[in-house]
């Protein structure tokens, strides 16, 4: 091979690399139960009027979920977030949370010892949860949250890397619609993470006790319990799209299976979850190639390269070995 088409080779390579990266959602977490904003309105009920409008305003702020964050918040929160847009960490893609109504999907609870869960997808270091509740008298349907409108009530410490957190936290006193704003720190960077939770102090909330999980955690350490019952489309979500059959993909690795199910498809486009396994009797590093006619707009938990129609894709450093018989998974969306 000469030095020019060498050249010509690996300028291609980065221009696809770095043409895939552009559109990377950072893949996180959030507060997983009670469900933050995004968490419901993308997986557990589409159909109130702030969750319909959260997906007529940007849709890809429902699919990157877990992603609401300031890159260098570095606990800098008060000084980064300006009032009226907490729920939206002041990213303008998240604008819609940030809007007062008492339609958001809630979900039911009484003062006391409360379980709280933190759902990550991406796990990392922490330097703390701290978890905030609104003041009695604030009034959620016509008031946007501001700084002075909370009360800490908990903050969990240093914590080791992991997939699902639990939290025993002392709820106080409320009654009525109040909203849980919960912030991750984490501590081997200074990227941070918000959510904002609904709840209905005393009565029945408007969600499940159990939320749907989240596909991408299936089968990972920690993701079990709590009757969790799959992916909001068809684990009794309601108003979200049928889900297509799961399909084998092209792969480069002895010993390595995948599978991919479309968990949700429009006119131009469409999101998938891979799920791979390793059916080897020792522990692999798993990679693969599969067909990609279609523009990758985001990618998450997986490296990923174009060669023409090709796509190749290899784990992250946290799910790029898999043991004998485990498993992991990433997903994309995609422009036809």
């Amino acid at each position: 091979m000469t030095r020019r088409s060498t050249f010509l080779r690996t300028f291609a390579t980065t221009v696809a690399l770095v043409t895939l990266g552009a559109g990377q959602a950072h893949a996180h977490g959030t507060t997983y139960f009670p469900a933050s904003r995004t968490y419901a309105c993308r997986y557990v009920d589409r159909t109130p009027g702030p969750c319909a409008n959260a997906w007529r305003s940007n849709p890809q702020a429902l699919y990157d979920w877990m992603a609401l964050l300031i890159s260098n918040a570095d606990g800098r929160h008060r000084e980064l977030i300006p009032n009226g847009k907490l729920c939206s960490a002041g990213d303008p893609k998240y604008a819609a949370f940030d809007k007062p109504s008492a339609a958001w999907p809630a979900t039911g609870v009484r003062a006391g010892p409360q379980t709280i869960r933190y759902v990550l997808n991406a796990p990392h270091a922490t330097l703390y949860y701290r978890f905030y509740l609104t003041k009695q008298g604030f009034d959620p349907a016509t008031q946007a949250l501001g700084w002075g409108d909370l009360e800490l009530i908990h903050d969990s410490g240093r914590r080791p890397a992991a997939t699902m957190e639990s939290f025993q936290v002392d709820l106080p006193q409320r009654s009525g619609r109040q909203i849980l704003y919960v912030i991750w720190q984490r501590s081997d960077s200074p990227e941070a993470f918000y959510a904002c939770s609904d709840l209905i102090f005393g009565a029945p909330g408007t969600l499940p006790l159990a939320p749907p999980m989240p596909d991408e955690m299936a089968g990972q350490p920690g993701a079990g319990g709590g009757g969790h019952t799959g992916h909001g489309g068809h684990g009794g979500g309601r108003g979200m799209p049928r889900t297509a059959p799961s399909s084998p993909l092209r792969l480069s690795g002895r010993g390595i299976s995948m599978r991919r199910r479309i968990d949700d498809d429009w006119s131009t486009g469409y999101c998938a979850t891979v799920t791979v396994r390793n059916r080897s009797k020792r522990s692999r590093a798993w990679r693969a190639t599969m067909r990609m006619p279609d523009r990758i707009d985001t990618i998450w938990d997986a490296v990923a390269a174009r060669d023409g129609g090709r796509l190749s894709v290899r784990g992250k450093p946290y799910n790029r070995t898999l043991r004998p018989g485990g498993s992991t998974s990433f997903g994309y969306c995609a422009t036809r």
